[in-house]
Parts: C-alpha cells; structure tokens; sequence
C-alpha cells in the first residue's frame, strides 16, 4: 500500500476489483475509462447476506461468549 494512500480508498479499490476512476481519465476517454492500480476482488454481498450479517451481529456477544467457554472446557479437560 502507498504511504499517500488511506485505508478506506485501498478498500473501496479492492471492492471495485482494484480499479480507480479519475476525472480526467473520464473526460479523455469516455464514461467507461478506468485505472487498475492493484489486484482485487469482487467483494460485495447480496441484500439476503447483508440482512442475515446484521441479524447475526445483534447476537455476536452470546456467540463469542459460549465459543470462550467450550474453550475453556476443553483446555481443562486435554492439557
């Protein structure tokens, strides 16, 4: 990653499959001109996983807390 370049616009580049789109490059060459500056993939979500994500979130700390605790168990009962 460059040192000029933040997180998010690395990230947003990843989702677009690695490629940026500048002004210039648009008025030069057309609506459909774009730069690949990195490889990337396609890394959007439907709407149903979106949902089903944010459905499971409102239950991530039950989630982690049972998972610590089968941990636990098994590292008292195989070390």
């Amino acid at each position: 990653m460059n040192n000029d370049a933040s997180p998010a616009s690395r990230v947003r580049r990843l989702r677009n499959h690695g490629m940026e789109r500048h002004d210039a490059l648009v008025e030069q060459h057309g609506g459909w001109a774009y730069e690949m500056k990195s490889l990337g993939c396609n890394y959007r979500i439907t709407d149903i996983q979106r949902a089903l994500g944010l459905s499971q979130l409102s239950r991530l700390d039950r989630v982690r807390t049972r998972r610590r605790q089968i941990v636990s168990m098994y590292n008292l009962e195989y070390v």
